[in-house]
């Protein structure tokens, strides 16, 4: 049985207001990045890994791993055998070209998919979501939502800024909600079926790829830490949970 994650870091890094996307910022001088691959690599020293950048990012991820490798000791193995995939437009289609540079998987192996910028992933998620999905074929890690939330009522808070007031809206019960995260982990059938379908604007993850083609999704207990870093405050929140 082959197992694999494809770590999707694709984004521009605009909301951390520099010129380096998010993905490449360092944490206590490591990037963003290599902290996600040693996470899986880690936990599962096996795992085949496949790294969906944008075209422009791959020699800039080439130069990386030249520099980095003498400052991680003996972790510097963890980063051998690393495939990279050309980014899509989007994530569905970044995700499609990963899926493509693991043609050699069967359809009884498995495939998490994982955002690039959640390096907190704990070794305790990564192997629970796989042993689960050997028999749900598709399981996603969500935790509590902690916020008391509310629903917009003829509102979409895209539109909303400081001086935006709503009027119209309502409370939800916070227990029947969860926030979700990755690794999302997949029987390789169910995601290249998933995968086959046109891109459609309602997908947000690829659970909700897999589900619209059919698939019921599991859901199990992530780790709070597993944080995707977005912000600058996320940033400095990373710096302290490194050891």
């Amino acid at each position: 049985m082959r197992q694999a994650v494809i770590i999707v870091a694709g984004g521009s890094g605009t909301r951390m207001g520099g010129d380096i996307p998010k993905q490449f910022l360092p944490i206590k001088g490591v990037p963003v990045l290599i902290h996600t691959i040693l996470a899986f690599r880690r936990a599962m020293p096996n795992l085949e890994v496949v790294l969906v950048l944008p075209k422009l990012s791959h020699d800039f991820w080439d130069k990386i791993l030249v520099d980095i490798l003498d400052e991680l000791g003996p972790d510097k193995h963890l980063l051998n055998d690393i495939c990279v995939a050309e980014g899509g437009e989007n994530r569905f289609s970044s995700v499609k070209n990963g899926l493509a540079k693991l043609v050699h998987f069967s359809d009884d192996d498995f495939i998490a998919i994982h955002d690039g910028v959640r390096p907190f992933v704990s070794a305790e998620v990564i192997h629970r979501c796989f042993q689960i999905v050997v028999d749900t074929k598709a399981v996603v890690p969500v935790v509590p939502v902690v916020d008391s939330l509310r629903r917009l009522i003829g509102n979409d808070v895209s539109s909303m800024n400081q001086t935006t007031i709503i009027s119209d809206s309502q409370s939800i019960i916070r227990a029947e909600y969860v926030s979700v995260q990755t690794p999302q982990v997949f029987g390789v059938s169910v995601l290249r079926h998933a995968y086959l379908q046109a891109f459609d604007s309602r997908f947000t993850d690829d659970a909700s790829v897999v589900e619209a083609a059919g698939t019921k999704v599991s859901l199990v207990l992530g780790n709070e830490e597993n944080i995707k870093l977005t912000t600058q405050k996320d940033m400095y929140l990373a710096e302290l949970l490194t050891p």
